[in-house]
């Protein structure tokens, strides 16, 4: 890790399942308070989601990567992918979520784990990648920020509410890592597992 930085990216595993649903819930309620109803955002379990990722980890070609603050060795953020999973969008993978903690946003952190994610699909096989945003999600600019190009929208039930996701793709993942995803200017940065 080079010196000065306080936060490194490295592959997550099953161990950081469970704060990884703590990352996912309060990021959720901290992001999206008075965009969704408060019942529907206090009544995320961290269990629910521990759970839901581990089914996810466990799935072929799926890659997970942790943003971990090295002063406290805590999981702050992460991001994962895989085969994309609808069929009516032609892309080889998908971004499924980047979350990071209030706290640390707009630092970098989401750039180091959309390349780290970026670059694993890349060397599995994958030539594209689609993610889907809410389009009020304040967070959105970030996937435009780096060449998520819009293709279309579709509605979402998300507890009494209906609200718009939109999709972004990257048509051209090894392209999207040769333009965006260089290292030099960003506070983050990358390393082995060092419990591993």
């Amino acid at each position: 890790m080079c010196q000065g930085h306080s936060v490194y990216t490295r592959q997550a595993s099953e161990k950081d399942l469970e704060a990884i649903a703590r990352v996912l819930v309060d990021t959720w309620r901290s992001t999206f308070r008075g965009l969704l109803s408060d019942d529907f955002l206090d009544g995320m379990s961290y269990e629910h989601q521990r759970e839901r990722h581990a089914r996810t980890m466990a799935g072929p070609r799926t890659a997970y990567f942790a943003a971990v603050d090295s002063r406290t060795d805590e999981v702050i953020g992460f991001a994962n992918g895989g085969p994309n999973r609808h069929s009516d969008y032609p892309y080889s993978g998908e971004l499924y979520a980047i979350y990071i903690r209030e706290e640390y946003q707009r630092r970098g952190i989401g750039k180091s784990l959309f390349c780290a994610l970026a670059r694993r699909l890349v060397e599995t096989g994958f030539s594209s990648m689609l993610v889907w945003v809410l389009v009020d999600n304040p967070n959105r600019r970030f996937y435009e920020r780096i060449g998520g190009v819009p293709v279309g929208e579709r509605p979402i039930k998300l507890g009494p509410a209906t609200v718009t996701e939109a999709a972004l793709v990257w048509s051209d993942l090894m392209s999207t890592l040769g333009s965006c995803c260089t290292f030099g200017s960003s506070d983050v940065a990358w390393k082995a597992d060092p419990r591993s």
